[in-house]
C-alpha cells in the first residue's frame, strides 16, 4: 500500500531532518512511529499527506507517486491531529464539524448517516447539536476521529492524536481505534512519542532517532529491541 524509499528532507542545505527513511505499510495493518520531539516524526507525516515534498527519495501509494495518488484518490487518506481544540472551528456544532469535510464536494450527510457516524465512535446522537466547549477532551477527539471517517478512507494517519488526553481516556480511544480498524479494514500510521500507546495499538513499531529509523520491531517482540535508544525508551516506561 504505502511505500517510503530512501526519503530525505532538508530545510537548510546539508541539514537533514529526515535521512534515508525507508519502510512499507501493508493494507489493513497498523504501524507506529515513535521518537522524541524534534526527531522528524511530524515532518514525515506531512510528506505522506502531500503537504510537503521530500528533498530526495520517493513516497508512493499503490505504486503511484504520493502527490498523484492524492489527486486521483481524494478522501482515501485522512488524518487526526494532536490538538483537538484547534483542529475544529469553535463556532461549529458537532454536525457542522462533521459536514465541513464535504463542503468542497457540495455533498451533505443525511441525519441517518450522521447518527451512524456518531455511533461508530460511541457518541450519543444528542451530541450533534453541541459545541466544542461543551465536550470533554476525549469526546471532542472522538468527533475528530468521526470527521476523519466521513470520506470512508483506506488509510488513517494519526499525528500525536492521544498525547493531549488523560491516560484513562487514551485507553478508551485506543480500544475505539482498534475496533474501527477491524470493522473498516483500514491501515493506520500512528505517530507518537508515547511508547505505551503505540505498543497498545500497533502491530509494528519503528523508532526514529536523529532523523533516522534506527529500529523496526514487531510489538510483541519489543522487549528484545537491540538499539540503545529503543532500550532507553523502554526503561523510561513506568511499570504498573
Amino acid at each position: 500500500m504505502l511505500s517510503v524509499k530512501n526519503v530525505c528532507k532538508e530545510y537548510k542545505k546539508g541539514v537533514r531532518v529526515l535521512d534515508d527513511i525507508s519502510f512499507e505499510i501493508a493494507s489493513n495493518s497498523c504501524v507506529g512511529l515513535i521518537g522524541e520531539s524534534g526527531s522528524g516524526k511530524s515532518t514525515l507525516g506531512r510528506l505522506i499527506l502531500g503537504l510537503e515534498k521530500a528533498t530526495l527519495g520517493a513516497i508512493t501509494m499503490d505504486s503511484e507517486p504520493i502527490h498523484l495518488w492524492h489527486k486521483h484518490n481524494r478522501g482515501e487518506m485522512s488524518v487526526v491531529f494532536q490538538d483537538y481544540n484547534t483542529s475544529v472551528n469553535p463556532r461549529f456544532c458537532v454536525e457542522q464539524i462533521l459536514q465541513e469535510s464535504l463542503w468542497m464536494s457540495s455533498k451533505k450527510m443525511s441525519n441517518t448517516e450522521l447518527k451512524k457516524l456518531l455511533q461508530s465512535v460511541e457518541l450519543p446522537v444528542s451530541f450533534l447539536n453541541r459545541y466544542a466547549h461543551e465536550l470533554s477532551g476525549g469526546q471532542l477527539q472522538r468527533v475528530c476521529i468521526a470527521r476523519a471517517l466521513v470520506s470512508n478512507p483506506r488509510f488513517l494517519l494519526l499525528d500525536e492524536s492521544l498525547s493531549a488526553l488523560d491516560v484513562s481516556v487514551q485507553a478508551e480511544i485506543v480500544k475505539l481505534l482498534k475496533h474501527i480498524q477491524n470493522e473498516k479494514q483500514m491501515s493506520y500510521f500512528f505517530i507518537a512519542h508515547d511508547l505505551e500507546s503505540v505498543s497498545a495499538l500497533c502491530d509494528t513499531l519503528m523508532v526514529l532517532h536523529q532523523g533516522k529509523i534506527v529500529e523496526s520491531v514487531r510489538t510483541e517482540s519489543l522487549k528484545y529491541a537491540q538499539h540503545p535508544y529503543t532500550q532507553k525508551l523502554l526503561d523510561a516506561v513506568i511499570p504498573f
